[in-house]
């Protein structure tokens, strides 16, 4: 339905996608999360084609490969107590078939994407902003130019005070729970910061000093707390 709907394809045509890829980003981790502490070769396949059509809206996105990669290698090395042999050659075959099911479920979602770089750009990985220069703000010469101007602007006109709360919030939660903390530094920090560096809305003047930037950041703190609460609501009924 998303697909199909007049206002989603008007946000990904213009400064307002994040609504749309913060939409399909959180559904992505929540999917995620499950195939994480459940197992699932559905569970694997929609975190990735979430992920992946994630991508096709705002093409930074790509960096939600972080967490994905971060727990599929967390699952693999996160066996049963007490397993046998037996046991642990079943859970890696099971491992084997769900990365199957994720890695399908990206091609199905970004393969027409990267059908579409390749014919116009040349290849799957080129894509528009290579024509404009655009690509050069994730550049290190720009980060070396930028990094304390894109720290400050995460902070104010961004999160405000709640951004500093947020990051203590973020650290009390990777002592207690190792596994949700990783997923949300790889999802949330990374991707915010690096979506605010290579972005001219980090810079000052820029529809007014950071209008744009606070938005980013806006949503992208929002959709932690919504993955959180989420997520632990869903631990709750199991542990019940």
């Amino acid at each position: 339905l998303l697909a199909t709907n007049p206002m989603h394809a008007l946000f990904g045509l213009t400064a307002l996608s994040h609504a749309g890829a913060i939409c399909f980003a959180v559904w992505s981790m929540y999917f995620l999360w499950r195939w994480t502490q459940h197992g699932g070769r559905w569970n694997a396949a929609l975190a990735g084609g979430l992920a992946a059509y994630t991508y096709t809206v705002r093409y930074s996105e790509a960096l939600l490969a972080l967490p994905v990669f971060a727990m599929v290698i967390w699952r693999y090395v996160t066996l049963p107590e007490g397993a046998t042999p037996t046991e642990r050659i079943g859970f890696v075959r099971q491992w084997r078939w769900e990365i199957v099911a994720l890695v399908a479920g990206v091609v199905v979602c970004a393969g027409p994407l990267w059908i579409h770089h390749w014919i116009a750009f040349g290849a799957p990985w080129k894509n528009g902003y290579d024509l404009c220069g655009e690509s050069t703000g994730f550049g290190w010469k720009w980060f070396q130019e930028n990094w304390w101007t894109m720290l400050t602007r995460l902070n104010t006109p961004g999160l405000l005070l709640l951004f500093p709360l947020g990051a203590a919030g973020l650290a009390y939660l990777a002592v207690h729970d190792p596994k949700r903390g990783v997923l949300l530094a790889l999802w949330v920090v990374v991707l915010m910061t690096l979506t605010q560096l290579g972005s001219p809305y980090c810079l000052p003047g820029w529809m007014g000093a950071g209008g744009a930037g606070m938005a980013a950041t806006t949503c992208a703190g929002a959709s932690r707390s919504a993955f959180t609460a989420t997520t632990r609501r869903t631990s709750a009924q199991a542990r019940d």
